[in-house]
C-alpha cells in the first residue's frame, strides 16, 4: 500500500515516471500476496485494480518494457473469459506499444475478478471500481463500444456498490456522476445524499454546481460553488466552475481572472487550465 500511496502523490505532482515506477512496485507486491493461501488475495487483487487504474492516466510509459511484463503477468492470472463484461469490454491484446487503455483494461478486469472471489459479491469496493473503471473508459471511447451500453453498466455497478456499503458519501457522488448528463433529478439527488453523509466535502459541493451549470441552473450553481470555495478556498474546480458561468454569461474579463486565479492554485487541475487560458474565446 505504501508503493502505491507515493505514486498516488507523485503523479498529483506530475513526476509522471517516479509514479510509474511506483506502481509497478505495487504490482510486484501485490502479486506476492496472491500466492499466499490466506486472505490476503483480495488486498493483493484491490492494489493491482488501484495501481493499474493510475497507470491508466499515463498516456505514454517510461520504461514500456516493463509496464507490458507486469500487465501481462496480471493478465495471466485473470479468466480468458468474462461474462459480465462481454461486448463491454475488447479484451487488451498487451502488445507493444501500450498506453494507458491497455492498464485500464486490466484494471477493469481485476474489479471484476475480485467480485468473483465473494460468494455473494458483496465486496461494495470491487463494485465501485468497476464501476469508476468502466466511466472511465465510456468517457475516453465515446463512439466504440456504445456509450448507452458503457452507462447501464455503470450505473448498475456504482449502484451495487451504494447498495452494499450506503454510508459512503464517495460512491453516492459517483453514482451521481454517472448520471450526470443524462437523468440530472437522479445524479442531485445521489450528490444531495453525499452531502448528507459529509456536508463538508467541496468536491461534492463542486460537483453539484457544475450539475446545476450543466443543466442551466446557474444561481443553484453559483451557490454550491460558493459553498465549495468557502469549505476549500483551493478547490481548483470550484474558480474553474465560477469562470464557465462568467464566460456563458459573456463576461470574458471576470472568466480570464478565474481562471487564471484557479491556474495559481496547486492543483494537478492546472495543467488542463493552461490550455484554457490560450484558447482563442478567452485572449480576445
Amino acid at each position: 500500500m505504501a508503493f502505491l500511496e507515493l505514486g498516488a502523490t507523485e503523479l498529483e505532482e506530475g513526476f509522471i515516471s517516479r509514479a510509474e515506477s511506483s506502481f509497478l512496485s505495487s504490482i510486484s507486491n501485490a502479486l506476492k500476496f496472491l500466492e499466499n493461501p490466506s486472505g490476503l488475495r483480495g488486498i493483493g487483487w484491490k492494489i493491482i485494480t488501484d495501481a493499474t487504474f493510475y497507470l491508466s492516466q499515463v498516456s505514454s510509459f517510461h520504461s514500456e518494457e516493463a509496464v507490458l511484463a507486469s500487465l501481462r503477468q496480471v493478465r495471466a492470472l485473470l479468466p480468458t473469459e468474462i461474462p459480465r463484461l462481454k461486448d463491454i469490454l475488447p479484451l487488451p491484446t498487451l502488445e507493444s506499444p501500450i498506453n494507458g487503455a491497455d492498464a485500464l483494461k486490466i484494471s477493469i478486469m481485476s474489479a471484476e475478478y475480485r467480485l468473483s472471489l465473494s460468494a455473494t459479491s458483496s465486496d461494495a469496493s470491487a463494485w465501485y471500481d468497476l464501476g469508476m473503471g468502466l466511466h472511465t473508459m465510456s468517457v475516453q471511447e465515446r463512439t466504440t463500444p456504445p456509450a448507452e451500453a458503457f452507462l447501464s453498466l455503470v450505473v448498475s455497478c456504482l449502484t451495487s456498490a451504494v447498495k452494499h456499503e450506503p454510508g459512503n458519501p464517495s460512491f453516492w457522488s459517483a453514482l451521481g456522476t454517472a448520471y450526470f448528463a443524462t437523468n440530472p433529478r437522479a445524479a442531485q439527488h445521489c450528490f444531495v445524499k453525499a452531502l448528507e453523509i459529509d456536508s463538508k466535502d467541496a468536491t461534492v459541493w463542486c460537483n453539484l454546481g457544475m450539475l446545476y451549470y450543466f443543466h442551466e441552473d446557474v444561481e443553484l450553481a453559483m451557490e454550491a460553488l460558493r459553498k465549495a470555495q468557502v469549505l476549500d478556498p483551493d478547490c481548483a474546480m470550484a474558480w474553474v466552475g465560477q469562470g464557465l458561468i462568467a464566460s456563458a454569461g459573456g463576461n470574458e474579463k471576470s472568466a480570464r481572472a478565474l481562471f487564471e486565479h484557479a491556474v495559481s492554485l496547486d492543483h494537478p487541475l492546472v495543467r488542463a487550465l493552461k490550455i484554457l487560458l490560450i484558447s482563442p474565446e478567452l485572449t480576445m
